[in-house]
């Protein structure tokens, strides 16, 4: 079976389209932060015993596997965190980070942040942190992003000659 890319912009009217817009966001979708918490430290607590810290330098694959088993719901309802918990080398920087966004989103729980304003502040933080540096500044990625988009623009206009 032959597959090809189809511009949605080109689609028959009536075909089902995918929705453009964002994904909604409930504030109601936010889990009960205390209760979550109190799991990241009961998890915590239990990988610093000294048991813990023998198994997960002897075997991580058996250390994993065994917080996998007695940490099931943290591990299924909360994969990423409980992944970012089992990265040894980051795991003190990776609890701040998970402190600081508890913070934010007990903000949205109250009604003091909106969450749409908490989301942009979120993924402004991060650019700040792991893209702009990468272009010298927030003002030259803005600059690349442009150049960039003029090119494809170019060559887009040269394909259609």
């Amino acid at each position: 079976m032959d597959f090809k890319l189809v511009n949605p912009d080109r689609l028959p009217p009536g075909a089902p389209q995918i929705p453009k817009d964002e994904p909604k966001m409930d504030v109601n979708a936010i889990p009960d932060l205390e209760k979550l918490l109190d799991a990241i430290l009961e998890f915590v607590r239990y990988i610093n015993t000294e048991e813990m810290q023998e198994l997960e330098i002897k075997d991580q694959l058996a250390f994993e596997r065994h917080l996998d088993s007695k940490f099931e719901n943290l591990s299924l309802r909360h994969y990423s965190i409980f992944r970012l918990l089992l990265d040894k080398e980051n795991r003190e920087e990776n609890l701040c980070k998970l402190i600081d966004v508890f913070k934010e989103l007990k903000k949205v729980k109250m009604g003091v942040l909106d969450i749409h304003e908490a989301t942009k502040q979120f993924h402004e933080e991060k650019n700040s942190e792991y893209i702009y540096p990468k272009f010298g500044g927030k003002e030259q990625f803005e600059q690349a992003m442009l150049k960039a988009a003029k090119k494809k623009d170019k060559n887009k206009r040269k394909g259609n000659k």
